[in-house]
């Protein structure tokens, strides 16, 4: 669809950008976990890498009904 989606690691947030410019807040991530980068599955479920501050890092998956799942 043309998006782009961008892992803001200091801010704990992942943004999309859409084709006509506009930016949205699509993700947050809770404390101590930052974005570090992921991708959108062909049915639109978003899986985002995450590290926390200790260097532990997970999967998390979002669904597109909005379920979340952490691997």
């Amino acid at each position: 669809s043309g998006n782009v989606y961008v892992a803001v690691y200091a801010g704990r947030v992942v943004k999309r950008i859409s084709p006509d410019g506009k930016v949205n807040v699509v993700a947050k991530s809770s404390f101590p976990w930052s974005p570090t980068g992921g991708l959108v599955a062909p049915n639109g479920d978003k899986w985002l890498l995450e590290c926390s501050m200790t260097n532990a890092v997970r999967v998390r998956r979002i669904a597109v009904n909005g379920r979340e799942h952490i691997y």
